[in-house]
């Protein structure tokens, strides 16, 4: 393939891009392009691709500045709002996986940990001649309605703490 080069190629090409092809350009230049496959090939292309450009021009639709104004508000809103959400979840994931976690522990067998502690803790203190401490039964502990409340107060706690430092 060979490339071709025209001397009047400049000259065509401002034509067609002016728009000024064919109506308006000189009579010697519509008889150059006639005869020139390089030139012709050209202003084919270029006029082509300039008619696309005023179609496309001409059918844009463009919104209303108010319009665009508005959407951008709620977009940075919306962005907001999820931004500030994410320590909330965070909170929220955290508070679960505890509640869990002690509910696991509570009922997995850690209540006679608890009473080895409690056993070792009174016989320590009695070695030591200090009175006797009042621990809490183990099975107070197995107790759904403990259990519900630590549960409440590790999910609402955080959010309590949450709403106190807030600002407006």
């Amino acid at each position: 393939m060979s490339i071709t080069e025209c001397a009047r190629e400049p000259e065509a090409l401002e034509a067609a891009l002016s728009g000024c092809w064919p109506g308006r350009c000189d009579a010697e230049l519509r008889h150059h392009v006639s005869g020139c496959a390089t030139c012709a090939e050209l202003v084919e292309v270029v006029s082509a691709l300039r008619e696309e450009r005023q179609a496309a021009w001409h059918g844009a639709r463009v919104p209303a500045a108010g319009l665009v104004w508005w959407r951008a508000q709620k977009r940075e809103r919306e962005q907001a709002a999820r931004v500030a959400a994410t320590p909330i979840a965070v909170v929220h994931l955290a508070a679960l996986v505890c509640t869990l976690a002690g509910a696991a522990a509570l009922l997995g067998g850690r209540v006679l940990s608890f009473s080895g502690w409690a056993a070792w803790l009174r016989d320590t203190s009695s070695l030591l001649g200090l009175p006797a401490l009042a621990l809490p039964d183990p099975a107070l502990l197995l107790n759904p309605v403990v259990l519900l409340a630590l549960g409440a107060w590790l999910v609402l706690a955080p959010l309590a703490v949450y709403l106190a430092v807030a600002r407006d």
